[in-house]
């Protein structure tokens, strides 16, 4: 079909020489040098071409095209064609093939469009960090099949994408916006219709980190409002409505409905809307005779918010307070846990998998767990469930682990200070919804957003201060040596004259100036993002000594000691009545025992600088509870939780996991469970399989390794065990895919503040001022 001329090698195909097939049906045919499949007229090389970097008109010097010669990626795809968009851990020997469905062998065209960000790297790491990628794909057929859910096979360790979190809840949300009508390949509805979208401030933080004011408009939405502020009739035009379902929404849209605000309503619940509430806006509107503007309801179980590819909270405010309040009643602990399940079924829903489900025994994690498998059985006994595509899908492919953990595993976690990139960002400026305001260099306040768009904050977030200080200084400078060389390249000869020649070079210099222009630009704004971050960072981290604090806990955890002169001095030295409580929980949690002359002396410090320590209390309490823990009567707990028990297993199990370099419990847990071979740490830990009879469904099978897992958070997650776990993932051979998640995303501040809520309902009230951020 393509001559010689259009087969052109580049580095993505050499990456896929040495492929070998992965065992799935349809690949045992190998050419040398040429990955075939089975039912093709012709080989893939045959038909996909390579052309090297920039040799493609409007393609980008520093992005590698994929394509298909007769087509250009910014045109949209001829009829007939189809159009599957991936997300940045796509890689090119992984994104061949494309086998959509039971159509195997239709396939008659195919191009790849793959773009990565524009960053001073080696094009191995540039596509490391892919930005995004697309596949089209066409058919012999005259009628092109249905791609709503297309199979995607990759090279063999490569399932990643079968797991964008971040991808799969955009679409959700684009199908949504079009009136819960499917799109084309353009990412739009086929017929344009101008909209108003209402959302809560739940849903508006669902919408925030993904849809942006130019995507409301290219989906045809030209106002949006909060649910509880007054508005006006806006006549002739449809509302979709984005809400959590809950009573005071429903009664202000049975309000809106009966004054006829907008001609009609397109309802989408972020969760399922219980029968009573629907039946309660049923008979609002009939009572209103508004019902007829009641187009129709969806459940969209979107009730959690993707903060990355990989990183999602259910938003969940103080679930560790509400779990953990020696107060709370079983039927209080069963509500949490209920809003909890509704969450992670919501995820499970978006991504289609049905999980092996693993867990620690008693806590939070296997009532979470328990209610889960639940929820899980009841809905596939409906043969329209939601996971009917996702059973086919793991007939093929392996079903991931999802694996549930309480706050309590891994206390100290949540605590401590760390000197990484991201994790700093979130601790001391306050990352939210992957947005954070400082102070501009003239006054005022800078905001900024901070997700995959950005590929400095997505290279350089595992990275810790100073390194990342020095990328900031190298990249500066590469930027400053590619403006002078666009200087020189549109400079002239110095007033020489031009023969034709030379005005020809310099005609072809000065278009590739201008065309250089937009990426030097956007370069340039990454760089004084990430100037200005780092300025006010280092201004905090001098005047808190963040450094200090954060070597001399790790310290501690490693060691399981502190020197006493050098732990009375960090509580006397600088730092905000915040970070010294912390340091003095860390002390408690580190150490092997409690030495009460040490302990008094802490408390002491901490009083002299005016910290309440109902937080320090309540850990110390805990911890105390460890002494005769063995002679306790588990009749006498007045929670569904033995916190002395949960805290010893912090206390003594994070030693016995922690490596030399001091590899966080939670990850080398993740590892282990993801390997699924035998292993003193988590052969005890529970089963759960939904998808197997209810009799086994406990029994020691483990179905391992895995290559995808979902690990979950209950009671607070942080950027720290993001970061580990991603680390996780880039030392992993075969390359392995996790996605964290957690109830509420919090800062080391934000959980002591929930540790001291605890204190003064266990009664250990402070005179004290309450510490300071």
């Amino acid at each position: 079909m393509l001559g010689d001329q259009a087969r052109r090698k580049s580095v993505a195909i050499e990456e896929l020489s040495n492929w070998e097939g992965c065992g799935i049906p349809g690949w045992d045919m190998k050419v040398p040098g040429r990955p075939c499949l089975r039912g093709l007229s012709r080989c893939i090389y045959d038909f996909v071409c390579f052309p090297p970097r920039g040799s493609l008109p409007g393609s980008h010097k520093n992005t590698q095209t994929i394509i298909h010669p007769l087509y250009h990626p910014q045109i949209a795809p001829p009829p007939g064609w189809h159009k599957i968009n991936f997300g940045a851990a796509t890689r090119p020997n992984n994104v061949l093939p494309v086998v959509c469905g039971d159509h195997l062998g239709k396939i008659s065209h195919a191009w790849i469009d793959y773009d990565v960000p524009d960053a001073p790297l080696g094009l191995k790491q540039k596509l490391d960090f892919a930005i995004s990628s697309t596949i089209y794909v066409a058919f012999s057929d005259t009628e092109p099949p249905n791609l709503q859910s297309p199979k995607i096979v990759w090279n063999t360790g490569f399932t990643a994408m079968a797991l964008n979190l971040r991808q799969k809840q955009t679409e959700c949300i684009t199908r949504m916006l079009n009136l819960n009508q499917p799109v084309n390949a353009t990412g739009t509805a086929n017929e344009e219709v101008y909209k108003i979208l209402i959302y809560d401030k739940f849903c508006q933080n669902i919408l925030s980190p993904l849809i942006h004011v130019k995507d409301l408009r290219k989906h045809g939405v030209t106002l949006y409002f909060l649910i509880d502020k007054d508005r006006k009739p806006v006549h002739d035009v449809p509302a979709v409505y984005f809400v959590q379902a809950n009573q005071s929404n429903i009664q202000r849209i049975v309000v809106d409905a009966s004054r006829s605000l907008y001609d009609s309503f397109h309802l989408n619940f972020s969760s399922s809307i219980p029968r009573p509430l629907l039946e309660d806006l049923a008979s609002g509107t009939l009572t209103s005779d508004s019902i007829e503007r009641i187009a129709k309801v969806h459940d969209q179980y979107l009730e959690f918010v993707t903060l990355e590819d990989n990183l999602f909270s259910l938003a969940q405010k103080s679930s560790y307070v509400q779990l953990n309040d020696p107060s709370a009643g079983d039927r209080e602990i069963e509500e949490i846990v209920e809003m909890i399940v509704t969450g992670l079924f919501s995820v499970l829903a978006t991504l289609a998998v049905v999980p092996i489900i693993r867990c620690p025994r008693s806590g939070p994690a296997e009532m979470v767990a328990s209610a889960l498998d639940q929820r899980l059985r009841d809905h596939l006994l409906s043969k329209s469930n939601l996971f009917t595509e996702g059973g086919s899908f793991g007939s093929s492919f392996q079903r991931p682990i999802l694996c549930i953990f309480d706050r309590n595993f891994e206390l100290s976690v949540g605590i401590e200070h760390d000197f990484r990139y991201r994790p700093l960002v979130h601790d001391v400026l306050g990352l939210k919804l992957n947005r954070l305001s400082v102070p501009g260099e003239k006054g005022g306040m800078r905001s900024y957003e901070l997700d995959s768009s950005d590929p400095f904050w997505v290279a350089n977030g595992l990275l810790d201060f100073p390194e990342v200080a020095v990328e900031i200084e190298t990249q500066l400078n590469k930027y400053k040596k590619d403006v002078d060389e666009v200087n020189k390249r549109t400079a002239g000869n110095d007033g020489a004259e031009f023969d034709g020649t030379d005005l020809m070079g310099n005609t072809k210099h000065l278009m590739n100036a201008v065309n250089s222009l937009p990426e030097l630009t956007e370069r340039k704004q990454v760089i004084d993002k990430h100037t200005n971050i780092a300025t006010v960072l280092l201004g905090e981290i001098k005047e808190r000594s963040l450094d200090s604090y954060a070597k001399k806990e790790n310290d501690m955890l490693v060691r399981g000691a502190i020197d006493r002169n050098e732990l009375l001095g960090v509580l006397k030295g600088k730092g905000t009545k915040m970070d010294k409580l912390r340091f003095a929980i860390m002390y408690l949690i580190s150490s092997e025992g409690i030495n009460q002359s040490e302990v008094e002396s802490v408390e002491a410090a901490l009083r002299e600088s005016e910290v309440d320590t109902s937080a320090f209390h309540y850990v110390k309490k805990l911890k105390s509870l460890n002494v005769s823990m063995a002679s306790a009567n588990s009749a006498s707990r007045n929670n569904i939780v033995d916190w002395a028990e949960k805290f010893y297993a912090v206390t003594a199990g994070v030693k016995n996991l922690l490596s030399s370099d001091r590899q966080l419990a939670l990850t080398r847990t993740v590892e282990a469970l993801m390997e699924g071979k035998p292993n003193p740490e988590i052969d005890n830990y529970v089963v759960f399989d939904p998808r197997a009879p209810k009799s086994s469904s406990g029994s020691s099978h483990l179905k391992g390794p895995f290559k995808e897992a979902i690990v979950f958070m209950i009671g607070g997650g942080n950027y720290v065990e993001y970061g580990s776990l991603q680390e996780l993932v880039q030392r992993q051979q075969p390359v392995r895919h996790v996605i964290y998640g957690t109830t509420e995303i919090l800062t080391g501040a934000e959980f002591v503040e929930q540790l001291t809520l605890l204190g003064h309902k266990m009664g250990f009230g402070s005179s004290a001022a309450a510490p300071s951020q």
